[in-house]
Protein backbone atom coordinates (compact mmCIF):
# COMPACT_ATOMS: atom_id res chain seq x y z
CA UNK A 1 0.00 0.00 0.00
CA UNK A 2 1.21 3.52 -0.73
CA UNK A 3 0.70 6.42 1.63
CA UNK A 4 1.37 10.08 0.79
CA UNK A 5 2.35 11.98 3.90
CA UNK A 6 3.28 15.66 3.81
CA UNK A 7 4.40 15.37 0.20
CA UNK A 8 6.45 12.22 0.79
CA UNK A 9 5.51 8.82 -0.63
CA UNK A 10 5.73 6.01 1.90
CA UNK A 11 5.36 2.31 1.29
CA UNK A 12 3.35 0.49 3.95
CA UNK A 13 4.12 -3.19 4.40
CA UNK A 14 3.43 -5.95 6.86
CA UNK A 15 5.79 -8.40 8.46
CA UNK A 16 4.94 -11.14 10.88
CA UNK A 17 6.48 -11.20 14.36
CA UNK A 18 7.98 -7.73 14.48
CA UNK A 19 7.23 -7.75 18.20
CA UNK A 20 9.06 -11.04 18.68
CA UNK A 21 12.12 -10.03 16.65
CA UNK A 22 12.39 -6.28 17.31
CA UNK A 23 10.09 -5.61 20.25
CA UNK A 24 7.80 -3.23 18.33
CA UNK A 25 4.36 -3.47 16.70
CA UNK A 26 5.29 -1.05 13.95
CA UNK A 27 8.41 0.52 12.52
CA UNK A 28 9.22 3.68 10.55
CA UNK A 29 12.21 3.81 8.22
CA UNK A 30 12.73 7.51 7.49
CA UNK A 31 15.54 6.91 5.01
CA UNK A 32 13.68 4.46 2.77
CA UNK A 33 10.27 5.96 3.59
CA UNK A 34 8.66 2.73 4.67
CA UNK A 35 6.26 1.84 7.45
CA UNK A 36 6.10 -1.78 8.56
CA UNK A 37 3.37 -3.19 10.79
CA UNK A 38 3.36 -6.56 12.58
CA UNK A 39 0.81 -8.67 10.71
CA UNK A 40 0.56 -11.18 13.55
CA UNK A 41 -1.37 -8.65 15.63
CA UNK A 42 -5.16 -8.35 15.82
CA UNK A 43 -6.61 -5.91 13.32
CA UNK A 44 -7.17 -3.11 15.87
CA UNK A 45 -3.51 -3.29 16.91
CA UNK A 46 -2.45 -3.17 13.24
CA UNK A 47 -4.62 -0.08 12.80
CA UNK A 48 -3.18 1.62 15.85
CA UNK A 49 0.39 0.71 14.90
CA UNK A 50 -0.07 2.23 11.44
CA UNK A 51 -1.53 5.42 12.92
CA UNK A 52 1.35 5.57 15.42
CA UNK A 53 3.95 5.30 12.66
CA UNK A 54 2.15 8.03 10.68
CA UNK A 55 2.48 10.25 13.76
CA UNK A 56 6.16 9.30 14.03
CA UNK A 57 6.70 10.36 10.40
CA UNK A 58 4.85 13.65 10.95
CA UNK A 59 6.90 14.26 14.10
CA UNK A 60 10.07 13.77 12.04
CA UNK A 61 9.10 15.79 8.94
CA UNK A 62 7.57 18.68 10.88
CA UNK A 63 10.33 18.66 13.50
CA UNK A 64 7.72 18.72 16.27
CA UNK A 65 10.12 17.21 18.80
CA UNK A 66 7.32 15.35 20.58
CA UNK A 67 8.57 12.86 23.11
CA UNK A 68 7.65 9.25 22.45
CA UNK A 69 5.26 9.07 25.44
CA UNK A 70 3.46 12.23 24.25
CA UNK A 71 3.23 10.96 20.68
CA UNK A 72 1.99 7.54 21.84
CA UNK A 73 -0.65 9.04 24.10
CA UNK A 74 -1.90 11.40 21.42
CA UNK A 75 -2.07 8.56 18.92
CA UNK A 76 -4.02 6.32 21.33
CA UNK A 77 -6.47 9.16 22.02
CA UNK A 78 -7.12 9.98 18.37
CA UNK A 79 -7.44 6.31 17.38
CA UNK A 80 -9.91 5.64 20.23
CA UNK A 81 -12.05 8.68 19.40
CA UNK A 82 -12.19 7.83 15.70
CA UNK A 83 -12.85 4.11 16.25
CA UNK A 84 -15.34 4.50 19.11
CA UNK A 85 -17.40 6.99 17.12
CA UNK A 86 -17.47 5.04 13.85
CA UNK A 87 -15.13 7.43 12.08
CA UNK A 88 -12.23 5.00 11.54
CA UNK A 89 -12.11 2.70 8.53
CA UNK A 90 -9.35 0.16 8.71
CA UNK A 91 -7.05 0.36 5.68
CA UNK A 92 -6.11 -3.32 5.81
CA UNK A 93 -7.57 -5.54 3.14
CA UNK A 94 -7.31 -8.85 4.92
CA UNK A 95 -8.73 -12.26 5.54
CA UNK A 96 -8.83 -13.82 8.95
CA UNK A 97 -6.36 -16.58 9.60
CA UNK A 98 -7.30 -19.98 10.94
CA UNK A 99 -6.82 -18.82 14.53
CA UNK A 100 -9.10 -15.80 13.98
CA UNK A 101 -6.33 -13.22 13.91
CA UNK A 102 -6.24 -10.81 11.01
CA UNK A 103 -3.57 -11.16 8.40
CA UNK A 104 -3.24 -7.94 6.42
CA UNK A 105 -2.48 -8.58 2.79
CA UNK A 106 -0.98 -5.46 1.26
Amino acid sequence: MKLRLLGHDYTVATQRNLIATRGVSGELDKVHQTITVDAALPRSRCDEALLHEIFEAANYHLELQMSHPTLSGLCELIYAVLKDNGMWRSPWPHEDTEDGRPWPQL
